[in-house]
């Protein structure tokens, strides 16, 4: 048995439970009371609220949870409520303003002086033409830069049917030795024989260098 002295009613009493602070649940139900800043009511949350309804915490969030805060275009201060918390400028004129985008720049692709209009194309390019052209995927296939099926024939005949760096014999695919990206032709000399695995390997490496190449024109 353990002798205790109650925290709330400052009580002695006596408990078989090691871990027993309160001598009853009533005043354990009680070791957290406070009062409502709503309606001044006293009330038991086990959470750090401080009203002790939803009721009371939809009249203290439009009421009294009000700050000021300066807008981000015209650095006037306004009020903000917990509704409008996320609220960053005083008017929509303020918001529209600071959306246009209104400074003169070069346009990164091709250099040309442009004044932007919107911020559809971030900003950056004073056309869709050159948004198109500086973020067309180097790796997409198109119809001008494949091998036709007389030439891949004729490639892996050429290499008797084999992977020209492991030499499978299965899952064979006709490769670029230069990539059309890199100033390579769409010929058979330009050609070899290559399997699966190690086609997507070269074809990775070739990304990479050219995600790499692209991110150092940028700088």
């Amino acid at each position: 048995m353990y002798n205790r002295v109650c925290p709330r009613c400052d009580n002695d009493f006596t408990t078989r439970h090691k871990h027993q602070t309160y001598c009853s649940r009533r005043c354990y139900s009680q070791h957290d009371q406070r009062h409502c800043v709503v309606c001044e009511q006293p009330f038991w949350s086990k959470h750090p609220s401080k009203c002790c309804s939803p009721e009371c915490g939809g009249i203290y969030k439009r009421t009294y949870e009000r700050h000021e805060r300066n807008c981000l275009q015209c650095d006037k201060a306004f009020v903000v409520t917990a509704q409008s918390r996320n609220k960053r400028f005083c008017s929509r004129q303020c918001a529209r303003s600071a959306s246009r985008l209104t400074a003169s720049r070069p346009c990164a692709f091709c250099g040309k002086i442009f004044t932007p209009q919107s911020n559809r194309i971030a900003g950056l390019y004073c056309s869709m033409d050159c948004y198109g052209r500086a973020n067309r995927n180097p790796d997409s296939r198109r119809s001008g830069d494949n091998f036709t099926n007389t030439q891949r024939r004729a490639v892996m005949k050429r290499d008797s049917f084999a992977c020209v760096i492991c030499g499978a014999t299965i899952h064979l695919e006709v490769d670029h030795v230069i990539a059309v990206r890199d100033g390579g032709t769409k010929t058979i000399d330009n050609g070899q024989t290559l399997c699966y695995d190690c086609h997507h390997a070269k074809s990775r490496r070739e990304k990479q260098r050219w995600a790499f190449e692209r991110r150092q024109g940028h700088r």
